[in-house]
């Protein structure tokens, strides 16, 4: 663990080995947990930007690429379907 204090001693940051990692993943968690109750409560098909506009999402590569990544895992364990357009609906849990 590391203390960084200011030099004017008002302010401290603080670290430890993995701290990115762990805000990483919360970070996917809570993506993952938002496209999916957005998908259910829609109740019809939507592609990756639909998703991203309507969760005012940033409209970068990177966010594009992490919420397809979930949507196939999602897929994967039954939670949502992909159509041959390129858009995911809700199943439901397995």
């Amino acid at each position: 663990m590391t203390l960084t204090f200011d030099a004017t001693g008002r302010q401290v940051t603080w670290g430890y080995k993995g701290a990115n990692a762990v805000v990483g993943a919360t970070r996917l968690e809570s993506l993952k947990l938002q496209a999916l109750a957005e998908l259910q409560a829609r109740g019809y098909p939507m592609k990756v930007q639909d998703i991203l506009d309507n969760l005012s999402l940033p409209n970068t590569q990177s966010t594009k690429d992490n919420l397809r990544q979930i949507l196939r895992r999602a897929e994967q364990s039954g939670q949502v379907a992909a159509s041959k357009r390129g858009e995911f609906y809700w199943l439901g849990q397995p």
